[in-house]
């Protein structure tokens, strides 16, 4: 059975994710976190959690669903050190679902 929502993370406290049944993939290489993301999207999944630390590794594949309604692509400061892409991530998938700017 294959889960609709995957979190990928450098960091080993995202595992407090496998409590609420979310997929789990932890990497230190970027390039075994593209291709795991890449057989995520291969399965359907429709919620894509990102650390912060991944944002910009992984943003060529992202940019590719920026225009389907899935997968959702969430940011989050995994790492502790939040340096605001998660705010201006969400802000842009926000506008994305309702059509306006609300900041």
């Amino acid at each position: 059975m294959t889960k609709d929502i995957y979190c990928f993370s450098k960091q080993e406290n995202a595992r407090v994710f496998q409590s609420l049944g979310i997929e789990v993939i932890i990497f230190s290489e970027t390039e075994k976190v593209r291709e795991s993301l890449k057989k995520a999207l291969n399965n359907n999944v429709k919620i894509i959690i990102i650390d912060e630390e991944l944002h910009d590794e992984i943003s060529d594949i992202r940019d590719k669903y920026d225009e389907v309604a899935y997968p959702i692509f969430l940011t989050l400061p995994l790492c502790g050190k939040p340096n605001g892409m998660s705010l201006k991530d969400m802000k842009k998938t926000i506008e994305q679902a309702i059509g306006l700017s609300m900041f």
